[in-house]
């Protein structure tokens, strides 16, 4: 046999000695082995094997693991991106003028009837704050249908849901405009004296008359720009300059601006906590929006006698002057309207 190092030698040249391993492997008698006697193997010098597929494989390692298992605490941080949010209502929506409303203080204590002719309100009982120029807004959808009102628990139809940025916080009863839109509108009124002299304001940002047309005395009257009638889109008032349309009732066919109101705060408190910088920030909205005819009565009409309109104002002055007792009163007491 060649002294060779390199060379292969075969298992029956091998030595018994050159490995004591062998001698408690092949130990079949059973013997008791003392522990200094066995032969003491480096941690460095074991193999790892990785059992591929622990469901079939039988090898394990022979590396043993002393160290528990880290326990963690922390749960999984999803914060969303408002930026990303604002880009994206920036990018896709449209944009729109905001209007933040307030009861207009004109409404009847005791009938919380608004007054017609209230400069603010004009009757609506409500009034507008000067509007916000280039706010966006993303309309998410336009429900023409019951199929897709249904989650939300409504009946009725022609509402939209819309988003805005996180930093417009919208509320219910805002107006919402959009000026590069328009749509039809209809709507009709009864000329009156007083409404002759002082023009009619029609509620809408008109901006075209398509169509008019009077009816007096079972009879139909084609009313002409200019010579029967005059917008003041400034004032958003029509003014009838023809003493004959006096009691009669006018019916227009308007082109309007799209205009929304805000009837609902479907995610009101959307926010998130910033655990990096400790605040609380919030997230964009999401509203439900009408359009405003919903809260507009179209059809504004009034008796068309004198004695009539007469009696309609002292009634109204007469529930003013009880509704101002039963304010003076509630201030000596101890509970509100709401509770009479």
């Amino acid at each position: 046999m060649s002294e060779n190092n390199d060379m292969y030698i075969p298992l029956s040249d091998r030595s018994d000695n050159t490995d004591s391993t062998n001698k408690i492997q092949d130990n079949s008698s059973g013997t008791y082995v003392p522990i200094s006697d066995r032969p003491q193997i480096k941690t460095d010098d074991r193999e790892l094997v990785e059992d591929t597929n622990p469901k079939s494989s039988n090898v394990s390692s022979s590396e043993v693991s002393t160290s528990r298992p880290v326990k963690t605490t922390a749960n999984p941080r999803v914060e969303f991106d408002v930026q990303a949010f604002d880009d994206f209502i920036l990018s896709h929506g449209i944009p729109a003028i905001w209007q933040q409303a307030f009861i207009c203080p004109c409404i009847d204590p005791v009938t919380y009837a608004a007054d017609p002719l209230c400069p603010i309100c004009h009757g609506t009982y409500r009034g507008y704050l000067p509007g916000h120029k280039d706010t966006y807004v993303a309309i998410q959808s336009q429900d023409r249908g019951t199929v897709n009102t249904k989650e939300l628990g409504r009946l009725d139809l022609g509402v939209a849901k819309g988003t805005f940025r996180a930093e417009t916080e919208v509320n219910i009863l805002d107006r919402i405009t959009i000026p590069d839109l328009t749509t039809r509108q209809n709507f009709a009124f009864t000329v009156t004296e007083q409404r002759f002299n002082s023009g009619f304001y029609i509620p809408y940002d008109v901006h075209k008359i398509l169509y008019i047309i009077g009816y007096k005395d079972r009879k139909m009257h084609d009313i002409i720009e200019n010579y029967d009638y005059v917008y003041n889109k400034n004032e958003r008032k029509i003014y009838i300059k023809n003493k004959k349309l006096i009691g009669a009732t006018v019916s227009l066919i308007l082109n309007v601006a799209v205009r929304y109101i805000v009837t609902d705060i479907l995610k009101d408190t959307r926010y998130q906590y910033d655990r990096d910088n400790r605040f609380t920030e919030r997230l964009p909205r999401e509203t439900l929006l009408k359009r405003e005819s919903i809260l507009i009565n179209n059809v504004p009409l009034v008796p068309s006698s004198n004695e009539d309109i007469n009696e309609d104002i002292k009634r109204n002055q007469a529930l003013s002057k009880e509704g101002i007792k039963l304010v003076n009163a509630e201030k000596s007491s101890s509970f509100g309207l709401g509770d009479i």
